[in-house]
């Protein structure tokens, strides 16, 4: 009786490929031009961990996967992460203005409903834990 190895048949016994982990990305949303924002989906992996500013290189993939005017000159966008969606409000001092939601699994864009008054003139800190998402703003009209 022959006594070969058979490494490749250590792994799964059913003859599948073995799943790889799904690719992680981080989306950086940056006021890269004169009248608006860009979201840029980089590559995890191709982040490294250094503390030599001269080793960091600073290209972002191009194009953006979305970029975004400002509807209103100075008064900027709020964007907040949540899961797998980034929320934005292009107009975070208008309560008719519907809120943008990315969805970076299918890379698709729906509109959901305007900011809840508490929230009128912009999010200055948002965190999400567990599954809720706390947003805190600083109110300046006397409430």
């Amino acid at each position: 009786m022959s006594k070969r190895q058979h490494s490749h048949l250590d792994g799964d016994l059913t003859g599948k490929r073995p799943r790889r982990a799904p690719k992680k990305h981080l989306y950086l949303v940056l006021d890269d031009w004169d009248t608006g924002f860009s979201i840029y989906k980089v590559d995890a992996d191709t982040l490294q961990d250094t503390t030599c500013t001269s080793d960091v290189q600073f290209g972002f993939p191009d194009p953006p996967a979305l970029r975004f005017p400002v509807p209103v000159r100075h008064l900027g966008m709020s964007f907040t992460a949540f899961g797998h969606s980034i929320f934005i409000a292009t107009n975070p001092h208008c309560p008719q203005t519907p809120i943008l939601v990315y969805d970076t699994e299918i890379a698709g864009i729906t509109i959901g409903p305007s900011l809840p008054r508490s929230l009128l003139g912009g999010i200055d800190i948002s965190v999400a834990t567990g599954d809720k998402l706390y947003a805190l703003t600083s109110r300046h009209d006397g409430e």
